[in-house]
C-alpha cells in the first residue's frame, strides 16, 4: 500500500517527494515546505534546525490523532471549530501588538493546530484523562514564583497623529507629472510594462524585476493603492496616481481571493531641505494652535495626509511602546497622557503624535490575573497529559523519517 501511494505521488508531483511515513500515510516534502515557509515568516529569528524538527514532528503528531480519532470515531464539526477558531481571535485581539494582516496568513495553520488540539481532547476526555485540578494554593505558589515575569503589564501608549509629507516645489511637481504621463501613453501605444519600467522607473528596488512589489492582502494596501487597483483585471494597468513616493503607474499581475500581486513603475518627486524646513514649519504652527485649545481633531481633519486616519482624529491604535518603531517610541518614552509632541520625522513624513492616553508598566495583582493563571497552568498540565499520551499512541505505529 505504501509503495504503491509513493508511485502514485511520484508521478502527480515529479518534483516533489516523501519525507515521512506514518503507516500507510506519508508527508511529502510541499506540505512540509509550506508550513515550514509560512512559520519562518512569522519567526524570522527562530532556529532553522529546530523549527523543522518541530513541524516535521507535529505534522507526524496530526497524522496520528487524526487516525485515532476515526478509529474511536471521533468527529469535529466544521461548526465548532468555528466557533473555538472565533473566540480564540477575541482574544488574541485584546492584545495591543495583535497583527491583523499576520494573522490572516497563518490562518490555516493556526486553524489546523486547532482542530487537532480539539480532536485531541476529545480523544482525551472519551479516555478519562482530562482530570485536572489545580488548587487555590497551587494558583497562589506559582503567581509569587513567576509574577515577575507573567503578571508584568507592559507600559502603553494609545495615539493620534498629524501627518504631512514634506511635499516639492510646484515646478518639481509638474516635472513628475510630465514624466509619468509620457511613459502611461508609451502603454498606451503598446509598450511592454516590464521593460518600460526597466528603463524608466526610479524604484531601484523594484525596476529590475519589471517593477514587481510582491503579494499582499488587499485591505492592507495604502488607500491610494486599492482604489487603484480595485477595478482592474489581471494584466491591466492603472492610470497615473499620486502618493507620497511620487507617482505610480500599478500593474495588476494576479489575485486571489482576498490577495493580489501588483507590479508598478515609479517617479520620484525630487525634494530640496528647503521643502522639509517649510513642512516642518507649517506642523510647529498646527502645533501651537493646537496647544492653545484648538480641536485636535479638527486639526487633523484640516491638515493631515494620511487618509486611513484622517476621518478618525488621526487615532492610530494602543501600542505596547517597546515594540513601537522610531521616531513613535521615543515620544511615548518622553510625554505623557494629553501631551503633544514636536514635529518628528520618520521615514514617510513628519508627524504630530499626541498622547491620547498612557498606562505605565506595572506588575498586576492576583486577583486580576489569578483567571490567567489557571488557565496557563491548566494548558502546562493539558500539555504534559498530551504529551504522555502519544508518546504511547506512537508504540502502535510505523513510524519512518527520510533523512
Amino acid at each position: 500500500m505504501i509503495w504503491s501511494l509513493w508511485f502514485f505521488f511520484a508521478l502527480t508531483f515529479p518534483y516533489d517527494y516523501i519525507i515521512a511515513y506514518v503507516d500507510d500515510d506519508i508527508i511529502l516534502y510541499s506540505e512540509f515546505q509550506k508550513n515550514y515557509l509560512l512559520i519562518k515568516k512569522s519567526f524570522p529569528t527562530s532556529d532553522t534546525l529546530i523549527l523543522k524538527d518541530s513541524l516535521l514532528h507535529n505534522l507526524i503528531n496530526t497524522k496520528i490523532i487524526t487516525k485515532e480519532a476515526e478509529k474511536e470515531t471521533i468527529s469535529l464539526k466544521e461548526k465548532e471549530l468555528e466557533e473555538v477558531l472565533k473566540e480564540r481571535l477575541a482574544k488574541l485581539k485584546e492584545n495591543p501588538s495583535f497583527n491583523e494582516q499576520l494573522f490572516e496568513e497563518f490562518k490555516e495553520f493556526f486553524k489546523n493546530n486547532l482542530r487537532q488540539e480539539l480532536l485531541i481532547q476529545k480523544l482525551l476526555a472519551k479516555k478519562n484523562l482530562l482530570n485536572i485540578t489545580i488548587t487555590p494554593l497551587e494558583l497562589k505558589n506559582f503567581y509569587e514564583a513567576t509574577k515577575d515575569s507573567l503578571a508584568k503589564m507592559p507600559a502603553i501608549c494609545e495615539l493620534a497623529h498629524i501627518f504631512l509629507p514634506v511635499l516639492p516645489k510646484k515646478e518639481k511637481e509638474e516635472e513628475a507629472q510630465r514624466k509619468i504621463t509620457e511613459i502611461y501613453e508609451i502603454l498606451l501605444r503598446g509598450g511592454d510594462f516590464e521593460e518600460i519600467c526597466k528603463s524608466f522607473s526610479e524604484d531601484k528596488k523594484t525596476k529590475e524585476l519589471g517593477g514587481y512589489l510582491g503579494e499582499f492582502f488587499i485591505d492592507s494596501l495604502p488607500e491610494e493603492f486599492r482604489k487603484a487597483i480595485e477595478k482592474l483585471k489581471v494584466n491591466e494597468y492603472s492610470l497615473p496616481f499620486r502618493s507620497q513616493y511620487g507617482y505610480h503607474i500599478v500593474k495588476k499581475l494576479g489575485e486571489d481571493k482576498k490577495k493580489v500581486k501588483i507590479a508598478h513603475i515609479l517617479i520620484k518627486v525630487s525634494l530640496s531641505k528647503e521643502d522639509t524646513l517649510e513642512t516642518k514649519k507649517l506642523l510647529l504652527k498646527i502645533r501651537e494652535r493646537a496647544l492653545k485649545g484648538e480641536d485636535f481633531s479638527r486639526l487633523v481633519k484640516e491638515y493631515s495626509y494620511d487618509l486611513e486616519t484622517k476621518e478618525k482624529g488621526g487615532y492610530l491604535g494602543e501600542f505596547v511602546i517597546e515594540l513601537l518603531s522610531s521616531p513613535f517610541r521615543e515620544v511615548c518614552e518622553k510625554l505623557d497622557s494629553g501631551d503633544i509632541s514636536e514635529p518628528v520625522l520618520s521615514p514617510e513624513g513628519f508627524h504630530l503624535i499626541k498622547i491620547l492616553k498612557k498606562k505605565k508598566e506595572r506588575l498586576l495583582s492576583f486577583s486580576e490575573i489569578q483567571d490567567d493563571l489557571r488557565n496557563f497552568l491548566y494548558q502546562k498540565k493539558l500539555k504534559e497529559i498530551i504529551d504522555d499520551y502519544l508518546k504511547k499512541l506512537k508504540e502502535n505505529y510505523f513510524i519512518k523519517i527520510n533523512s
